[in-house]
């Protein structure tokens, strides 16, 4: 099933994450700079493999890294020349092919070939990316990098996306998960969607601090959650990387709207536009994991298992 995706890519919560490139070894522009940048060994082979005149339309490399993996995805010959659907479909019938055999079980695809490829994404590529994608049995997430504000950050740090995608991303437990959020209520009880209604409400601890009250407008009596119950959303969160609303476990879909509100003033939860096939586009919230502070020369040294490019 697809998920789209108003984020950036390199942060995904998927294993895989698709590059799309040209077949002449030139990485200059867009995601195959930063793929370029963020893993110069990847680079290196890939440029190797089309000096070898080793890789065409249609052909696939796959480049594993600790964390996360490669798909270079061709969707032009010509670094200069415009892509074709062709190309995108020839490199989509090769997934189709070979996702289960390489164990692909989660992928972030761009918008292929409507960038610097200069391709009309609602007439050309999304019915081709739906027709290849959409009925996988796999989790795929296609991203827009035209982010609105509030959920665009002020400024892409370069250096924290490289940590973070050569490093090892540590599990957010809930104790620490409700530890962060008794914190934040002692800092601030005052809180607003964020769903483009800025509605006001309050959050407090509930007496027993076993769960939480939220006061909203109109509400004749506060709204509570149960510990037992964000433990479960939890468990939906961390499992689902992309969380949407109206999937938010025992009955708080309801009352998603205040939870993400509340929710993403963590720092390892972000806002993010989500939709899928069919549906209005909703503010969801995408759990990043957060990589511990390691010496610099171990997140250098974390080297990929190995590469692989399939024709």
């Amino acid at each position: 099933m697809i998920t789209y995706v108003s984020g950036d890519m390199f942060y995904s919560p998927a294993r895989v994450l698709v590059i799309p490139v040209n077949t002449v070894g030139v990485m200059s522009k867009g995601l195959a700079y930063d793929g370029r940048r963020f893993f110069p060994e990847m680079f290196d082979y890939y440029k190797a493999r089309c000096q070898a005149d080793a890789f065409d339309i249609g052909n696939l490399i796959l480049y594993r890294t600790a964390h996360k993996w490669l798909l270079l995805f061709p969707t032009k010959r010509h670094f200069r020349a415009n892509a074709r659907p062709e190309h995108i479909e020839a490199g989509l019938k090769k997934f189709v092919e070979v996702y289960a055999e390489l164990g692909l079980t989660s992928v972030s695809f761009p918008r292929l070939g409507t960038g610097n490829g200069k391709l009309d994404w609602e007439q050309v590529v999304r019915p081709l990316m739906e027709g290849y994608l959409d009925p996988l049995p796999i989790s795929v997430y296609i991203h827009n990098f035209d982010i609105p504000e509030p959920f665009k950050p002020e400024r892409r740090n370069v250096r924290a996306i490289r940590a973070w995608l050569n490093g090892t991303p540590e599990h957010v437990p809930y104790e620490r998960l409700w530890r962060d959020i008794k914190r934040l209520l002692k800092e601030q009880q005052d809180f607003q969607t964020i769903d483009g209604q800025h509605e006001t409400f309050q959050a407090k601890l509930h007496h027993n601090e076993r769960g939480l009250n939220f006061f909203i407008p109109n509400s004749v009596k506060p709204i509570y959650i149960a510990a037992s119950s964000l433990a479960d959303l939890w468990q939906y969160i961390v499992y689902a990387g992309y969380a949407m609303p109206q999937n938010f476990p025992s009955g708080l879909d309801v009352w998603g709207r205040y939870l993400v509100g509340l929710l993403w003033n963590l720092k390892y939860l972000h806002p993010a536009l989500l939709s899928t096939i069919g549906r209005e586009q909703q503010v969801g919230l995408h759990y990043v994991p957060p990589v511990p502070r390691q010496p610099k020369q171990l997140i250098q040294t974390i080297a990929p298992q190995f590469a692989n490019a399939l024709d």
